[in-house]
């Protein structure tokens, strides 16, 4: 499970109204719904308010939850974990998208990583260890949706080895699933400078992903 978000741009569920100017439909509407036109729009914006203002407002919370562990990257509490997947489940119900990846050309494009759930099997004292002298900085995904890819960017910095920089490319590609769901298969990566101690350290973690 990913959050991404665009620094670009942003989707915000909306919905689109028109009317006509033909004065005999506006007066066969008013006698249907028996209320003025005025008051039906009014309540109409005001329950569509109520609705962006909460999504707003779980959007707020849920980043309000990740701040603090790192993305994720590096393990969180099982209890954390469960709150923030149930945090999440409850936006991607506000979706008015029902099938996502019937759309997947709204997902082009360059993404900043704010979260993921990707374990490391196998190897949480490596990964505990990592902590402690490896800090991520940013992570960034650019999906190109015409050729079904998706190459990911992760910059960090070794305090270890007097504060290198460096990052670390994933290529992947990816295969639709389900109408919520595609299946990625990672394919190579590179990693820069190419230092040996820090090469191997991350190639280790990449084949657990």
């Amino acid at each position: 499970m990913l959050i991404m978000v665009s620094p670009d741009c942003m989707v915000h569920p909306c919905s689109l109204h028109c009317s006509r100017k033909s004065s005999s439909l506006k007066l066969r509407t008013v006698r249907s719904v028996r209320c003025p036109p005025t008051v039906c729009l009014s309540e109409s914006l005001a329950r569509e308010s109520s609705v962006g203002h909460g999504i707003d407002h779980m959007k707020l919370s849920l980043r309000e939850s990740l701040q603090g562990i790192n993305r994720g990257i590096f393990g969180v509490s099982a209890a954390q974990k469960s709150a923030i997947e149930h945090q999440i489940a409850l936006l991607e119900e506000q979706n008015p998208i029902r099938k996502p990846t019937d759309h997947l050309q709204k997902v082009e494009g360059e993404w900043r990583l704010l979260y993921s759930s990707i374990s490391i099997l196998g190897m949480k004292r490596t990964k505990l260890g990592l902590r402690d002298f490896i800090t991520l900085d940013e992570f960034l995904q650019t999906i190109d949706v015409d050729k079904n890819r998706a190459s990911n960017i992760i910059k960090f910095s070794v305090s270890g080895l007097g504060m290198l920089n460096g990052a670390l490319t994933i290529e992947a590609s990816y295969v639709v699933s389900s109408e919520k769901r595609v299946d990625i298969q990672f394919e190579k990566s590179t990693i820069v400078p190419d230092q040996s101690s820090c090469s191997n350290c991350f190639k280790r973690i990449m084949t657990c992903f």
